[in-house]
């Protein structure tokens, strides 16, 4: 995701009249780095909500079926 918005925003900036070819140094790189965290911190927090959503499921077919047990013997 990081390089082609690098170059994304190089090339948008060149035919955008950005002759010095700054453009990458420019908001198009902030842009990227920050959707780039962004997507990172959401994609964390919906995982871990899917991940408790899971678990209530789990748990609750568990108490129905009667879930997995393990004995061991030393």
């Amino acid at each position: 995701m990081l390089l082609p918005g690098l170059f994304g925003s190089s090339l948008l900036g060149s035919l955008a009249g950005d002759r010095d070819g700054l453009g990458i140094l420019g908001g198009g790189m902030i842009a990227t780095v920050v959707l780039y965290v962004l997507l990172v911190v959401v994609g964390a927090f919906v995982q871990g909500i899917v991940t408790v959503i899971a678990a209530l499921i789990y748990n609750v077919a568990a108490g129905w079926v009667g879930g997995v047990s393990v004995e061991l013997e030393p």
